[in-house]
């Protein structure tokens, strides 16, 4: 199965009522680029984006009209229930089948719960979309989903496939939460009906595995990984993600920003890098030393993301913010994958 996504930049348009003003001034606004076919024609270019007394709403991409909106209230196109928190820029849209019209969305909101949605192609707006809560990790911190989710697939020789949700938590307000890296895993490539979802209890916490925030050796990591698992978390302490991370080769770089910039403060943020791996479920060591976060030399803007530079000597660069990640490096150098063996008759 292809699998292509499609993702916006970080945007922190909005924040939770009650919490401490953020940086939405330092920042663009941003829309998730996302095709769809709603009703009868061809499919058209649209824009997914997040807002507060509607959370959830799609704009035609030329002329601006709403095509759908999604809240818990009946003024919305269609009406979820539970739907009653703000999303930011915690939106990501993948085509499933490769047609090039997106089948399934995935936005985090600001009560740290994930939502997941089927889209129906040539259905009407007010069925366009089903879903729910796919995860819930409400809590008394303040911990929010900002960052958009990274989505990635697994498909392992002699397994079922699945898709990889790598997303972390911010608190803005709170500098002290203790925030998350979360790993979850959607073995459900195929779309849900209606009453899928609600039967779906959506995952929580308790029923995810907790990785210590310590190098683990590789042996130890390998002996607990279980491929029908639901995912597992890792605590960040005071550190915030705000930035998507980028998964490579079944690795997710993740920016731990210091703190979520404050409006009227400066727009850049001092920055930890972490690796992890997906598959092991363990943090992967930078240094021989056991250290797993990487200080970047310089600040670097709260709105930027990874970016994979040209492939020079076999290998394409990552950076952030101008400054070079080795960690999301690409080696696009080919490989032998057959041989032959001379002692065979």
């Amino acid at each position: 199965m292809k699998v292509s996504l499609c993702r916006g930049s970080f945007v922190m348009t909005l924040l939770l009522a009650g919490t401490a003003a953020g940086a939405a001034d330092c920042l663009p606004d941003v829309s998730v680029p996302i095709t769809v076919r709603i009703g009868e024609g061809p499919p058209v270019a649209a824009l997914l984006e997040g807002g507060i007394e509607t959370p959830l709403s799609l704009f035609d991409a030329v002329s601006g009209r709403l095509l759908w909106s999604a809240a818990a209230h009946s003024s919305a196109v269609q009406v979820f229930s539970g739907m009653d928190a703000a999303f930011t820029g915690s939106l990501a849209a993948i085509d499933l089948d490769a047609d090039g019209v997106h089948d399934r969305i995935y936005a985090g909101d600001m009560s740290a719960r994930l939502w997941r949605f089927d889209l129906q192609h040539a259905a009407a707006a007010t069925e366009w979309a089903i879903g729910g809560v796919f995860g819930d990790f409400s809590n008394t911190q303040g911990r929010s989903f900002l960052a958009a989710p990274d989505i990635s697939l697994s498909a392992p020789p002699g397994m079922s496939a699945w898709l990889n949700i790598a997303i972390g938590t911010a608190a803005p307000g709170n500098p002290v939460a203790n925030n998350r890296f979360y790993a979850l895993r959607d073995h459900a490539l195929e779309p849900w009906d209606a009453g899928q979802y609600e039967e779906w209890q959506p995952w929580r916490e308790d029923d995810l595995e907790r990785v210590s925030a310590t190098v683990q050796a590789i042996d130890d990591a390998a002996s607990i990984m279980d491929p029908g698992s639901p995912g597992w978390y890792a605590e960040l302490g005071s550190g915030h993600v705000i930035v998507p991370s980028l998964t490579v080769n079944h690795r997710a770089v993740l920016v731990i920003a210091s703190a979520v910039p404050q409006i009227g403060g400066p727009c850049e943020i001092f920055a930890r890098i972490a690796t992890f791996d997906l598959g092991q479920q363990s943090i992967v060591p930078a240094s021989s030393t056991g250290e797993w976060q990487v200080p970047l030399p310089r600040p670097v803007s709260a709105a930027t993301n990874f970016s994979i530079s040209a492939v020079q000597e076999g290998t394409a660069t990552c950076t952030l913010g101008g400054q070079w990640v080795p960690a999301c490096d690409v080696d696009t150098r080919p490989r032998k994958t057959w041989w032959r063996r001379t002692d065979a008759e």
